[in-house]
């Protein structure tokens, strides 16, 4: 199969020049299927090979690294990723830490509580791990098989608040998303905001929100600029490829921003050019076509 090539986006300029150093990648519905355990294919890791020594290949994910560690192993990236939706930076050679923004400990329990308040579902990503309330809505539980959202959970008697990158209200109706969003805009900590992650329309024309709580650092396009301070090199010499809602920041902002063809269309609507679909390998695509502009 022959790969297809990209396609100017709504960014894209005649005058435009590829000066790539760093590309980094999304991870579900762009290198493979949403929360999979997968690989990327053969093509994407013969591309990353390709252009070893003279780009940078990373990860730009909402995943936390025990669901994004064996993609960095094998396509072998090197240099950073972002990771937990830009809530840590990550030493790809190590899985060290270099930087994160984990919410105030303090203020985390005051939005879980308030969001028990809500009576909705809700999970809270601590240090990189789910852990969902318990039947009592007091204890917390986690999966035993973190690829699997049906698996048996297990009981985490002493479970407490470490690093709590991100507070997730999934499938919450509009006004329930709207007094969340009222909540964290009034709390005094202004370090913490939330956004629409996720929203499905339902056979009666509503729609359901997942909505993030975070610390205001962790977003993708914060996490760009200092993915660049820290590898010495200027944001507009990063290529960043991805689908959905929460990559449109990134997409938008890096030197060459690249949507798939199954993009969101807040997505597609700032891309530099634009990629074939996952299912045609469009990541890969994205890769070759860049190195060959250099």
């Amino acid at each position: 199969m022959t790969l297809l090539q990209l396609q100017p986006g709504p960014r894209h300029t005649k005058e435009l020049q590829s000066t790539i150093k760093i590309a980094l990648f999304d991870i579900d519905n762009t290198l493979i299927g949403n929360d999979s355990p997968g690989l990327p294919t053969e093509r994407f890791k013969s591309a990353v090979e390709n252009v070893r020594g003279e780009i940078f290949v990373g990860i730009a994910s909402a995943r936390p690294l025990a669901k994004a560690a064996h993609i960095l192993d094998y396509i072998g990236a090197e240099g950073l990723s972002i990771l937990c939706n830009g809530a840590q930076i990550i030493n790809n050679y190590d899985k060290s830490v270099v930087a994160e923004w984990p919410m105030d400990l303090g203020t985390c329990a005051d939005v879980l509580q308030y969001v028990q308040s809500l009576g909705v579902t809700y999970w809270v990503n601590d240090d990189g791990v789910d852990y969902f309330v318990g039947d009592d809505g007091v204890s917390y539980q986690k999966q035993t098989n973190i690829w699997d959202p049906r698996s048996a959970r297990v009981a985490v008697p002493d479970f407490d608040l470490s690093k709590p990158f991100v507070v997730v209200l999934h499938n919450i109706r509009d006004i329930q998303a709207k007094s969340i969003e009222a909540f964290v805009q009034a709390h005094p900590d202004d370090t913490i905001t939330s956004l629409v992650a996720h929203e499905v329309r339902q056979l009666d024309g509503s729609i359901l929100y997942d909505v993030f709580v975070v610390h205001k650092r962790a977003n993708k396009k914060d996490a760009l600029h200092e993915l660049a301070r820290l590898q010495g090199v200027s944001v507009k010499d990063i290529m960043a490829v991805g689908d959905g809602r929460n990559d449109a920041v990134i997409v938008g902002e890096a030197g060459i921003g690249v949507a798939m063809g199954n993009s969101a269309l807040e997505t597609l609507a700032v891309a530099t050019y634009i990629a074939p679909s996952m299912a045609e390998d469009g990541a890969a695509a994205a890769l070759n076509f860049i190195y060959s502009t250099k």
